[in-house]
């Protein structure tokens, strides 16, 4: 072999070395790009202290849902409303205050209740406008007001009250009572209508006034 061919074959042989790490580069920076790449895409970064997590993509920053802790999972218990409650608390009280109004107002003995002091205590349940209707000029003479006889009145049945239709606190009451005038007794039987406010008789009306008659026993 002649020194040019030799020369030559050197030559082509150091071409073919510089070619292959050349690729041998080239395919080592594309491997690594492609790492990176990957790399970029895959990792989930979690906030410390926060429920948020961030995905990368190309340096941007995408918001997902946040995750619920099993702590915040409790679902919230509501109780049931009260009103029904307090509405029912509420009509007890009233009729409670009606019973002891019309107590005040039917059973008594003017030797020993003189009839201002019944209009008194029926000014604890029930206001100025209500007892002048019930007893007219009793609160205005004061003391001086005295019945001309004594008499006694009471219940011949408990009283009835039942919710009004017309609206909520108003009510209808049925009263029976017997009056004892020097032995002879008397039976009347009343029906009124009121309503209440602020835990008080406002308004009240007589509807009905019936008298026992003893021959037929019954009210006329």
């Amino acid at each position: 072999m002649s020194l040019k061919k030799i020369i030559i074959a050197s030559l082509l042989s150091l071409t073919s070395l510089t070619l292959l790490s050349a690729c041998g580069n080239s395919l080592k920076k594309t491997s690594q790009s492609k790492n990176e790449k990957t790399e970029q895409l895959s990792p989930n970064v979690k906030d410390k202290g926060t429920s948020k997590t961030k995905n990368t993509l190309n340096g941007g920053t995408i918001q997902t849902a946040p995750k619920v802790s099993s702590s915040s999972k409790q679902v919230a218990t509501t109780k049931p409303s009260s009103s029904s409650e307090s509405v029912a608390d509420k009509e007890a009280q009233n009729k409670k205050i009606v019973t002891e109004f019309f107590a005040d107002y039917l059973t008594f003995n003017t030797s020993t209740m003189p009839a201002y002091q019944r209009a008194e205590n029926m000014l604890k349940l029930s206001n100025e406008k209500v007892v002048n209707y019930l007893m007219p000029n009793v609160l205005a003479n004061g003391n001086n007001v005295r019945e001309s006889i004594n008499y006694t009145q009471s219940y011949i049945s408990p009283i009835i009250i039942k919710n009004s239709s017309q609206a909520q606190y108003q009510y209808d009451v049925t009263v029976e009572y017997k009056t004892s005038i020097a032995g002879n007794d008397n039976q009347t039987k009343e029906m009124y209508s009121l309503s209440l406010q602020n835990g008080k008789v406002s308004v009240i009306k007589k509807d009905v006034t019936w008298i026992w008659n003893p021959s037929t026993k019954s009210y006329q």
